[in-house]
């Protein structure tokens, strides 16, 4: 269970060493995730580093994962290697890893956390829902839990643009399906599942039941680029759309977002 979202809740942002998506989580340093440093988050950005001797290594404000720092590698230092990090330490109880052009409110996004939980429970795979459409996003505060898809219902899984919650139970499956290379037996498995690494740990999450929980407060659209079939949606800095905590596609105008919002 999640008794502080601050001390077991730890935060990690997708990122490379290749422009422009430098910039990309530079500028949440700058903004969101530089605050919630400050506030004393553990808030890292992930990137591959395929010469460490170590699996991984905490640097200042960056977690290296040994893996490439291309597509190939994004599963692994987003999913993989954190989640072996989890398990690895005692304090964080869960990880919640996001893109680099997605603005997290840190207040919001802790009243969420701990919302979802008093409703939910075990909090183990949680974020937005995609595909996903506008007839399933019934009323502003709403969330759900839901089942894995069985015969023919569409594949659903969490967006990794707005970012995905997994437990140390999650984690478990995780690091077990890659140590032991047990992808290799999914149906229709191939190599780019390493590429989309939200799809890959839907799959894992699909074989082992473990329900999603989609919440209307992650979106994994804005403004910007809107990917919901037939949805307008809120921005995380207006009033009617004050319940948004975690939006995607918000590249390069997280410092106006900065400015509208009271953070604390």
């Amino acid at each position: 269970m999640i008794k502080s979202v601050k001390d077991n809740v730890a935060i990690g942002i997708r990122g490379c060493i290749k422009h422009p998506w430098t910039d990309n989580w530079q500028e949440c340093l700058d903004t969101w995730a530089g605050q919630m440093i400050s506030d004393g988050w553990r808030v890292k950005v992930h990137i591959g580093h395929p010469e460490l001797s170590e699996d991984y290594i905490d640097l200042n404000e960056l977690f290296l994962c040994k893996t490439t720092d291309n597509m190939g590698g994004v599963f692994m230092k987003s999913v993989y290697y954190p989640s072996k990090w989890l398990l690895e330490q005692d304090k964080y109880t869960h990880i919640f890893v996001t893109d680099s052009d997605t603005f997290v409110h840190p207040k919001r996004f802790e009243n969420e956390i701990l919302k979802l939980q008093k409703i939910y429970g075990e909090l183990d795979y949680v974020g937005a829902l995609i595909p996903i459409t506008d007839n399933d996003i019934e009323e502003d505060f709403s969330s759900k839990r839901i089942p894995n898809p069985a015969g023919d219902e569409k594949f659903k899984h969490i967006s990794g643009g707005s970012g995905f919650l997994i437990s140390k139970k999650t984690a478990s499956k995780v690091v077990n399906e890659i140590n032991f290379k047990a992808y290799l037996q999914y149906q229709d498995f191939k190599d780019d599942w390493f590429y989309y690494d939200d799809y890959f740990l839907g799959k894992i999450v699909e074989k082992y039941s473990i329900p999603s929980i989609h919440t209307n407060a992650f979106q994994s659209t804005s403004h910007q680029k809107n990917d919901i079939l037939g949805c307008n949606p809120p921005a995380i800095e207006s009033d009617e759309g004050s319940f948004v905590c975690v939006q995607h596609y918000r590249a390069g105008d997280m410092k106006e977002i900065m400015k509208t919002l009271k953070l604390v």
